[in-house]
């Protein structure tokens, strides 16, 4: 209770502050030990594969408080075949702060891992799992050459100021990166012409934390995979990359989204964002159907319009069930998410026409090996099972 007193006195100056005076605008990246739950999110796309690792926390769940999460997907088209790995382990994790860097406004931070299993080090130049899991598995990944929300702005978030609300909004999101440099080393002992995996990759770095998970959302993610070729992939050069997370809370929907691509960046939140009482609006519309894999938005402003189609596989085959940070803990499968899904992008600019403006279409793209989720009560298999809970 003192914590919501708090915090109803004190936000709402920080997030003042914040709009008004740059120098205190905080690194929302950073645990924030005082919230209920925090979980942080890393994908990494190669040319063979979707590697996925998650460290999340519930502070005061009795069962089940932490959890970490380390997958390997091989793409079903990649040449190389492979099988699928996946580990999920529910130890304890410690959040401890580091000194800061010179010259720089991240605040850098070690997740650390009980029983030796290891750790997640986040530093302004570089982020770094280290992970010992059970069968001998070896997990060694550095993330360097981040691309954060904004361009040029280290701490930027896709909420901007209103991630000083940390305790008065049930839930926030903040991208780190939206495009890393990923070097990665996997050791699976045993496994016939697999036992060494490793290469260069892409990353997209994120995190949730907040006082409640939503009743129902989405999110998908999307970036050119590298080539085999490719010694050094590079996220500086506009090409195509896509981050978008939304759902269902307070009886409100909202979203928040980024693209980017070599002739086109836009960044859509609330209130274009915004349907109002789960209704659509003349600026945003939602269609969802994940029995048949599909999600479809249009966000629009006063000078842009994105419709954005998601299109996975049906009925969540070959889904991954994930746990979710709920008020409970980690015993369920709250989340199913794809990492095969085919994305199309419609960007439409507003134009003066006769007696008229008038939407005419700019830009059109698509891509494969787009990851997308839904959780909740977006999810029908979700709705039909109950979370699993256990």
């Amino acid at each position: 209770m003192l914590t919501i007193l708090f915090s109803l006195l004190k936000e709402p100056i920080l997030l003042l502050l914040s709009l008004l005076l740059p120098r205190f605008k905080r690194d929302h990246f950073a645990p924030h030990p005082t919230t209920p739950f925090e979980g942080y999110y890393t994908r990494i796309l190669t040319p063979e594969a979707t590697i996925l690792l998650i460290f999340s926390s519930v502070r005061r769940a009795t069962h089940k408080p932490h959890y970490v999460h380390f997958s390997y997907l091989p793409h079903p088209s990649s040449p190389s075949g492979g099988e699928s790995l996946r580990i999920d382990l529910f130890p304890t994790i410690t959040d401890q702060r580091l000194p800061r860097v010179a010259g720089s406004n991240v605040q850098p931070f070690r997740r650390v891992v009980g029983g030796g299993i290891g750790e997640y080090t986040v530093t302004p130049e570089k982020q770094t799992y280290s992970l010992h899991l059970p069968g001998g598995v070896e997990v060694d990944v550095q993330l360097t050459e981040r691309t954060p929300w904004h361009k040029g702005e280290e701490l930027s978030s896709p909420e901007g100021a209103l991630g000083e609300l940390v305790h008065l909004l049930p839930i926030h999101w903040h991208v780190f990166s939206i495009d890393s440099r990923a070097e990665y080393h996997i050791h699976i002992p045993g496994r016939a012409g697999q036992e060494e995996i490793s290469g260069i990759g892409r990353a997209h770095i994120e995190k949730n934390w907040g006082v409640a998970f939503p009743s129902g959302w989405t999110w998908a993610q999307a970036f050119l995979p590298p080539t085999p070729s490719e010694t050094a992939p590079s996220n500086d050069n506009g090409e195509f990359k896509l981050s978008l997370a939304g759902g269902q809370t307070l009886f409100q929907k909202a979203y928040l989204l980024s693209y980017t691509s070599p002739t086109t960046i836009l960044r859509f939140k609330p209130p274009f964002s915004l349907l109002p009482f789960t209704l659509s609006t003349p600026f945003c519309s939602e269609e969802i159907d994940s029995r048949a894999g599909l999600f479809k938005i249009s966000v629009a402003d006063f000078t842009h319009k994105i419709v954005l189609t998601v299109k996975g596989p049906e009925m969540h085959r070959g889904w991954v069930g994930l746990h979710c940070p709920l008020s409970g803990g980690h015993g369920n499968v709250f989340a199913y998410e794809n990492f095969e899904g085919v994305v199309e992008v419609c960007v439409f600019r507003r134009r003066l026409e006769g007696w008229g403006y008038k939407w005419r279409e700019v830009e059109r793209k698509r891509m494969d090996g787009c990851a997308l989720e839904f959780g909740g009560g977006y999810s029908f298999r979700v709705r039909a099972e109950g979370g699993k809970f256990d």
